[in-house]
């Protein structure tokens, strides 16, 4: 009897000792679930933090300056009818117009039906008024409507006869021309242009052919006598002819 108990009782530590081992070999495997889940909301959260740096630092795409804000249609119409009163004159919008990396609205005035001599530009950056001329020559907007259309000028102003007689005196190398004066077609303004601070006609020169007439060269004179320009190149420079 008591020999049986002895038996029982070793069985029953043997048993023990086999569910100790069971439960080291699974503690050894890996951490438990719980330390599991932490470990990869850390990982997600710290993926996060930098990609939202990454985002905020670098970004996706490169930083700009905002750009320059222009003047809209409407606002260039307001400093428009500063000068022109439209209950007067036809003012029809004529779109934008852009030179030398400047941007204009351009505006056509008309008189009873009647065009005033040049359309009226004005930029829409600082909203100053300019007029432009049949052959694109951009000009100072002094006063409206343009001196071309008045009967009288200046007391000393020199007559377009006199001015042509002056252009005409000049070197042929120096107007850029390849012939003399007098063998093209001259068209003068039907307003005066502002040059270097002068008053001035503007002469237009043409070469006749049988394709048709070509712009050969406009040229300014002071409506004093005082000096002769030269529009020259693409630049719209105004050379003083000598």
């Amino acid at each position: 009897m008591e020999h049986r108990k002895k038996r029982q009782r070793n069985w029953y530590g043997l048993h023990v000792l086999g569910l100790a081992a069971v439960c080291l070999m699974l503690t050894a495997c890996g951490p438990d679930k719980g330390e599991e889940e932490d470990t990869t909301a850390r990982t997600e959260s710290t993926a996060q933090t930098d990609d939202s740096s990454y985002s905020r630092e670098s970004g996706t795409e490169p930083a700009t300056e905002p750009p320059e804000e222009l003047m809209t249609e409407d606002e260039t119409f307001a400093a428009l009818i500063e000068w022109i009163n439209p209950n007067v004159y036809t003012v029809a919008a004529a779109g934008e117009y852009s030179y030398d990396g400047v941007r204009y609205y351009r505006y056509e005035i008309s008189d009873n039906g009647e065009d005033v001599g040049a359309d009226v530009l004005v930029d829409r950056e600082e909203g100053r008024l300019y007029y432009l001329n049949v052959d694109g020559v951009i000009s100072e907007f002094t006063k409206f409507p343009p001196d071309g259309t008045e009967t009288a000028g200046p007391e000393n102003a020199i007559s377009r006869e006199d001015a042509l007689a002056l252009l005409s005196a000049c070197p042929i190398d120096s107007l850029g021309l390849t012939e003399e004066l007098s063998a093209y077609t001259i068209q003068f303004d039907d307003w005066t242009t502002i040059v270097e601070g002068k008053e001035c006609y503007g002469i237009n020169v043409y070469e006749e052919s049988e394709s048709g007439s070509r712009l050969a060269g406009m040229y300014y004179a002071a409506l004093d006598g005082s000096v002769l320009y030269r529009l020259g190149g693409e630049d719209g420079t105004f050379i003083e002819i000598h």
